[in-house]
């Protein structure tokens, strides 16, 4: 939906599709879904004759009694036509002439009519000599509005029900009481009713120009639907061109710009009625029919019950809305359309979707909540799509670089298919689609405007404010470094920063640097969270990252209230648990280990899993199992002992549990060269032990020969 000038409002809804009896017909469609999120409908004015708050003057009305219970006509002298009533109906038919109202779009003459019953009602006309015939009604009902008035009160077509012969059934869709609209929409409504009273009968000429245009336009979006269908994979577009061709084959209108799904029936038989309907106005350009057209391939795609969810979300308002408008993260009806508008003619309303600086020019994640801006979701689309690594920057214009993913448009569209109804769920849709290139989309989503301000205060490992540090984003992707917002200033006297408007969503690291070297601390951003709402990042502890991967023995030493059983039972005591070292690995952040022991009579097994963060030095998840087997000249006695992190308790005045997972290169500690050490004990005594020590570089074998890495779990 947009403000452009060609948007504006006229309203004659007429459609053209082959009949049953393979013939072409012309008649007219709109769509009456009535749901309770109008504000505006017919009953909820004056009176039947105001609807929409129009004013209307009225000629003398005409009555006809119905008293039948099943199928009947009735020939009317006012509009010179025959009114059907399928299911029959008991009571008076109204009809008048409209002397002045709304204008219609075409030249055409109008009539007010009302029958006391709810039952379906249709109005019988010869199209002979037209090109297109039409009847509309004046009201309000949803849809995917893209010009003004939208889906205020205006002149909407009625659907063709039935052929008769060389005629054609209009469906009357007469107001409709709140009980009614209860029965059939599942929700209740203060107002009076809901449908229309006043209709316009007109007609296009054959041969006209009016209908040399109409079958331009119509010809123009077919070769839309049919340049999309052959973008598809294989799989889909067979799929695709089946519904397009049979179920789902679209009819057209000429109201206005929009499009409907379905004809919702509001007499009579109950239910949603799918009839897709491409709106168009006569004066449309290309850019008017992709974007509608848009629409319909997204209903194809998606599927009945999530366009029907996605029609739910046009907004309500009069005034239009488009690109740039703040309409909220659960709002991708429009992003759909414009991305099919934007590959089929190249722009969207002048817009390249490649280019995300000139369409938000002027606008700041500071303010606005980029991923609830309409057209924001288009661009995330258009950015998989990328095949070079560099674009404009949001910020100033410069060239930046943006990691690339390179999807085709077959891909693009199978992630539309999923029928994601919200940005966020758009988001994780398109991370599972991309598999390994997901860590590539925080860089790509911020280089568009999904970015962030955040604060935070830095601490030394050992719990410390670290001041004078600069502070800036960076989002890893493999070897590459894109960079986001820097710290103006150092970190003050309390470790405290800010940056400003582009942190990376998702994962990402905060660098700080602090005039030596420089620490990467990862941090995670929800999707979720609102880019104009600072994010506090709470205190990140600064810390050289332990390289895991040389790491081959882990122990485990604690003071807990320990659960242990044997053949006697269950029991509790306080102990000091001392487990390892235990010969493993770690793969990525987890270590797993086993040890299978024998001293004398005694025969342990442990099986120890933890994960740990490498760069705070926290324990995050322990798992021991300990099982050991006393053999005795008669029996064998087992005991087994069983911890997990949130199984450990604390005992006397240790609560909760300090737990230390010690970890090594070698099973014994190995210093190749001692650089300073201090012994306790006498000189001379037989036993002496080592209390403090430095390891020198091993050059030999190139690496620190590290004593220990230590990981805690802190009360």
């Amino acid at each position: 939906m947009n403000r452009e000038s060609e948007c504006e409002c006229d309203a004659c809804n007429l459609v053209s599709r082959t009949s049953t009896v393979g013939r072409r017909v012309s008649y007219s469609l709109s769509i009456c879904v009535f749901l309770f999120l109008l504000l505006v409908s017919c009953g909820k004015d004056s009176g039947p004759n105001s609807p929409g708050g129009a004013d209307w003057r009225l000629g003398a009305a005409t009555p006809y009694t119905v008293d039948s219970a099943g199928q009947t006509t009735i020939t009317d002298s006012v509009t010179g036509r025959q009114f059907l009533f399928p299911d029959g109906g008991h009571g008076t038919l109204r009809v008048s002439p409209i002397l002045s109202g709304p204008a219609a779009p075409y030249a055409g003459e109008g009539f007010n009519i009302t029958f006391d019953e709810e039952v379906p009602l249709a109005i019988i006309i010869d199209p002979a000599g037209s090109d297109q015939v039409m009847v509309m009604g004046y009201g309000t009902a949803p849809g995917a509005y893209d010009d003004i008035p939208g889906p205020s009160a205006r002149w909407l077509s009625m659907p063709v029900v039935d052929t008769l012969d060389s005629s054609l059934a209009f469906q009357l869709t007469l107001p409709f009481t709140a009980r009614r609209k209860t029965a059939q929409l599942g929700y209740s409504n203060s107002s009076t009713g809901s449908g229309f009273s006043n209709y316009w009968i007109s007609s296009i000429p054959a041969g006209s120009d009016d209908a040399t245009r109409r079958i331009g336009l119509q010809l123009q979006s077919s070769t839309y639907v049919d340049g999309v269908i052959e973008r598809l994979s294989p799989a889909r577009r067979a799929a695709v061109r089946a519904e397009v061709d049979g179920r789902l084959s679209p009819y057209y209108a000429w109201d206005g710009f929009l499009y409907s799904g379905f004809w919702w029936r509001s007499l009579g038989s109950m239910g949603r009625l799918v009839h897709p309907t491409i709106h168009l106005k006569l004066t449309a350009n290309a850019g008017n029919v992709a974007h509608e057209t848009g629409h319909y391939i997204t209903h194809v795609l998606v599927g009945d019950d999530v366009w029907s969810t996605l029609e739910g979300q046009a907004p309500l308002w009069d005034s239009g809305h488009g690109i740039r408008d703040a309409v909220g993260r659960q709002m991708l009806l429009e992003d759909y359309a414009y991305y099919t508008e934007w590959l089929t003619v190249g722009t969207v309303k002048s817009y390249d979707l490649h280019d995300p600086y000139v369409i938000f020019g002027g606008m700041s994640p500071l303010t606005s909540d980029f991923p609830g801006v309409e057209g924001f979701a288009a661009v995330m689309l258009a950015s998989l799509k990328r095949t070079t690594p560099s674009m404009r920057s949001l910020i100033g214009g410069h060239s930046t670089d943006v990691p690339v993913i390179g999807l085709s448009d077959a891909q693009v569209y199978d992630i539309i298919a999923q029928g994601a109804t919200g940005v966020e769920s758009l988001q994780e849709r398109i991370a599972t689609a991309v598999g390994a290139d997901a860590d590539k989309l925080p860089a790509i989503f911020q280089r568009c405007g999904w970015r962030y301000s955040v604060k935070g205060r830095l601490r030394t490992n050992e719990g410390q404010p670290l001041s004078g540090a600069t502070v800036s984003s960076v989002s890893l992707v493999g070897d590459h470094v894109y960079r986001g917002g820097t710290s103006s200033i150092p970190s003050a006297s309390d470790g405290r920063f800010n940056i400003t408007g582009e942190v990376f969503p998702g994962e990402s690291n905060i660098r700080v640097w602090d005039g030596h070297d420089s620490i990467d601390v990862p941090v995670m951003i929800p999707w979720s969270h609102a880019t104009d709402e600072t994010v506090d990042l709470g205190d990140l502890r600064v810390a050289h990252r332990v390289d895991l991967a040389p790491l081959r023995y882990c122990s485990i030493d604690l003071f807990t209230d320990a659960d242990f059983s044997n053949p006697s039972g269950s029991y509790e005591y306080y102990e000091r648990v001392e487990i390892g070292p235990v010969a493993g690995s770690f793969i990525g952040n987890q270590f797993t280990g086993a040890q299978d022991t024998t001293d004398g009579d005694v025969h342990t097994v442990v099986q120890l899993t933890a994960t740990v963060d490498p760069q705070s030095g926290d324990l995050r998840t322990l798992e021991v199992t300990k099982a050991r087997v006393v053999s005795y000249s008669d029996f064998d006695w087992t005991e087994t002992l069983h911890l997990t992190l949130d199984s450990i308790k604390g005992g006397y005045s240790v609560y909760p549990p300090h737990i230390l997972l010690e970890c090594s290169v070698f099973e014994e500690e190995a210093c190749h060269h001692i650089s300073h050490y201090t012994f306790s004990g006498a000189r001379g005594d037989f036993w002496q032990t080592m209390t403090d020590y430095n390891c020198l570089p091993d050059h030999a074998n190139g690496y620190v020969s590290q004593a220990r890495v230590y990981f805690r779990n802190e009360p």
